[in-house]
Parts: structure tokens; sequence; C-alpha cells
């Protein structure tokens, strides 16, 4: 990735360590594994099949605020000590 991409999308997530891999195959077009955190809580994204590279930050950028948007902390199991 160039140095211009990660500063855009590490900053445009308001986010650190913003990227983790890119790569590029016929069969798996314009891919790229993200990570992003932000108050605490990391998310991992992992796009594959795009056209080009733009498309790849893009696609992963919507991914990520999606998840960041509608992400919320519970409880599955609760401790019952009887």
């Amino acid at each position: 990735m160039e140095s211009g991409q990660t500063t855009h999308f590490s900053w445009k997530l308001a986010c650190r360590n913003g990227w983790l891999k890119t790569g590029y195959t016929r069969a798996a077009g314009y891919a790229f594994i993200g990570t992003a955190e932000r108050e605490g809580t990391r998310l991992i994204s992992v796009v594959m099949r795009t056209n080009s590279s733009s498309e790849r930050f893009k696609q992963t950028e919507q991914l990520l605020e999606a998840g960041f948007s509608h992400y919320a902390k519970g409880s599955l199991l609760t401790s019952t000590n009887d």
C-alpha cells in the first residue's frame, strides 16, 4: 500500500493501525485485510474480488464504519454463584 493510502485510510476512520495486508490475484481480484481500533474496540475486515486498488479501500472503509456503527458490547452469559 502506498504511504498516502495508509494515512488517508487511518485518518478517515479516526483509528490507529488501520491496515494489515494488500494483495492481488486473478482469482481473488484486489484484496485487502484491514484492521481498525476505535475507543478500545478492534475490528478486522477481509475484502476480496474488487476491480481496483481504490475500490478495496472504499469497501473496507464502508465495512469497518458499519461495524463500528452497529457494534454493542453485551454479556452472553452471567455468572451464577449458588
